[in-house]
């Protein structure tokens, strides 16, 4: 049978009607449902955060990390509290809080961050289900490097 074109509607896109792209959609979503990368990713957020706060002690540097469920976030050169789970947060001047984490010294340390291979999306950034605890553990030591590094050249204080 012959169609007429102006009974057609175009709808342009690199995956329509793909169904290798369907089959990996609806696989993807049954796998969001279940849940269990969402809590791997939070519960390997918990351990960076949990790391980088112990490297910031050992180091001595006035700052903390912070996060909720998979992201994570660095505030350096003002104090943080902790609340009753264990978390930290901003302590203090909120207005000091919020330069910290958009000032120089963020750029600073995502350059020192870069330096040591890992790639901070400004102040922080998001785990997933497909980070491990030897990508932690290798950020936590990046991590600690980078801080040394910025407190003995000057650019964060010590405790």
């Amino acid at each position: 049978p012959q169609r007429d074109a102006l009974e057609k509607v175009a709808h342009q896109g690199t995956f329509n009607a793909n169904p290798l792209s369907a089959a990996a959609g609806i696989a993807m979503l049954k796998e969001v449902a279940r849940g269990e990368a969402t809590r791997r990713a939070s519960q390997l957020a918990d351990a960076l955060v949990r790391g980088m706060n112990e490297a910031l002690a050992r180091q001595r540097v006035v700052g903390f990390a912070y996060g909720e469920a998979s992201w994570f976030h660095v505030a350096l050169g003002v104090e943080g509290v902790q609340d009753e789970r264990g978390r930290w947060w901003p302590a203090g001047d909120y207005r000091a809080f919020a330069r910290a984490v958009r000032g120089g010294l963020i750029h600073r340390l995502r350059r020192a961050m870069l330096v040591e291979g890992v790639d901070f999306m400004r102040n922080g950034g998001f785990l997933s289900a497909a980070h491990t605890e030897e990508d932690v553990e290798a950020t936590v030591r990046a991590f600690e490097r980078a801080v040394r590094r910025l407190a003995d050249e000057g650019d964060v204080p010590r405790r």
